[in-house]
C-alpha cells in the first residue's frame, strides 16, 4: 500500500493505493495534526510521496515517520518516469 498526499493552496487530498489501484481518497480543507496518523494506522501504508505547494509542515514528517512509512517528498529534482516539458521546472509550483 502506498500513501500519496497533495498539500495544495485550497484542499489537503490523500489517497491510498494498491499498484495502480486508488483504494481510498481523502480531501480536507486544512491539515490538521492527527489526520495522517488516523489514515496511516487505518490503511498501514508502506510508502508516501509528498507534494505540498508551500513549505510542508514539520509535524506531516514527524507523523509519518513515528508511524515508521518512509516517504518522499516530491520537488523539481526528484526522478520521475517521463519529461518535464516547462521551460523552467524549478519556478513552477510542485503540483505542476
Amino acid at each position: 500500500m502506498n500513501l500519496c498526499i497533495d498539500i495544495g493552496n485550497t484542499a489537503v487530498k490523500a489517497g491510498f493505493f494498491a499498484g495502480d489501484e486508488l483504494v481510498a481518497g481523502f480531501t480536507v480543507e486544512r491539515l490538521e495534526p492527527g489526520w495522517l496518523t488516523d489514515l496511516i494506522k487505518q490503511f498501514k501504508p508502506e510508502r508516501s510521496i509528498l507534494s505540498s505547494t508551500a513549505e510542508l509542515p514539520d509535524f506531516v514528517k514527524d507523523e509519518i515517520l513515528l508511524q515508521q512509512v518512509s516517504y518522499l517528498e516530491l520537488t523539481a529534482e526528484t526522478p520521475l518516469p517521463f519529461v518535464n516539458s516547462y521551460l523552467t521546472p524549478t519556478t513552477l509550483g510542485k503540483d505542476r
